[in-house]
């Protein structure tokens, strides 16, 4: 059984924002590191929400 699962990402390189995201993603050196770090820092980043015992909300942006 596999240990680790690929998920590839697709790149138009008509599209010049795409064009400029591949360039970007080329420039890293180790692009499966630095897309595991950007989503580690996104989860990070997650907001949290919940009530108060006065009835608010209260939003927690980690």
């Amino acid at each position: 059984m596999a240990t680790m699962k690929n998920k590839p990402v697709t790149f138009n390189i008509e599209n010049p924002i795409e064009r400029q995201l591949l360039e970007h993603a080329n420039a890293q050196g180790n692009f499966s590191g630095y897309i595991k770090r950007l989503m580690r820092n996104e989860l990070n980043r997650q907001r949290t929400v919940s009530t108060t015992t006065q009835g608010g909300l209260k939003i927690t942006v980690k």
